[in-house]
């Protein structure tokens, strides 16, 4: 059977569930702007100051960018993140976050070619590979998705959610065993992300082991009980499974934590 649409729901190409987004030179400038009026106009000033080289005021044109970002005005922060790149073109962090920053604005060819810039300056950087990876998916590249993936899995093997993206992918080709074999490896990093028991539950689900659903699911509402998906995902498996009295429970939980729930009212009147 298939769960219940939502977080957790495997679909193909350019809807693959973009759980993480990371960018930038291992993380060195990326998420660094804190935002606000203030910090704009202190790295203004610094950008105004004369004996700053080139590389010195990318970065703080990157820094400016993000904090821009942070304050919600993404276009003034793509600007600032290209102003960065035009005065260092060799600064992969300033490079990264623009990828991200069109990622956002859904240009993703341009995000893209950012990436592969990047890429050039830090060939070994196993997050901007990542990164690029889901964005490849959005453009239903699948097979370069899928290559980025690989590499960058195998620069770094502990890289939760990169496991999670391929693991997407092998389950939309129906490759269920190397499917399940990466989830498995990103709940054995993160155990406590509710996120991944979804994830598997519905690869275990399309591949036709109900109680190996059940028991991911079992464990998602465990460790988020007011998740009416998870709750709601239960109910469904239950019911599949013939444990009607225990469906009809979760359909009750799955109303008490979402009232408006209309398919939940429908499925424990029918079960």
């Amino acid at each position: 059977m298939r769960l219940f649409v939502g977080a957790a729901s495997v679909v193909a190409g350019a809807g693959l569930v973009a759980v993480w987004m990371l960018g930038g030179s291992g993380g060195a400038e990326v998420g660094s702007g804190n935002g606000g009026p203030r910090a704009v106009a202190a790295c203004a000033r610094l950008l105004a100051t004369p004996h700053l080289d080139a590389a010195a005021r990318s970065r703080i044109a990157a820094s400016m960018a993000l904090s821009k970002q942070a304050a919600g005005n993404p276009e003034a922060a793509l600007a600032d993140f290209s102003l960065a790149v035009s005065l260092d073109p060799r600064n992969a962090a300033a490079l990264t976050n623009r990828a991200v920053a069109h990622t956002i604005a859904q240009r993703f060819d341009l995000a893209v070619a950012d990436y592969s810039q990047a890429m050039q300056l830090e060939p070994f950087n196993a997050h901007v590979l990542a990164s690029r990876a889901l964005v490849m998916a959005k453009l239903d590249r699948i097979d370069e998705a899928l290559a980025d993936l690989d590499r960058a899995l195998s620069l770094d093997p502990k890289l939760s959610g990169a496991l999670v993206e391929r693991a997407l992918i092998h389950a939309m080709r129906k490759n269920w065993e190397a499917a399940r074999a990466d989830a498995a490896a990103a709940i054995a990093l993160s155990p406590m992300d509710v996120n991944r028991y979804k994830i598997r539950a519905s690869i275990n689900s399309r591949s036709g082991d109900a109680n190996a659903a059940l028991a991911d699911l079992e464990k998602a509402v465990e460790l988020a009980p007011g998740d009416v998906e998870s709750v709601f995902n239960l109910a469904l498996m239950q019911e599949h499974l013939g444990r009607i009295e225990d469906a009809i429970a979760s359909y009750g939980r799955a109303l008490a934590i979402q009232p408006a729930l209309g398919q939940a009212y429908i499925k424990r009147g029918m079960a």
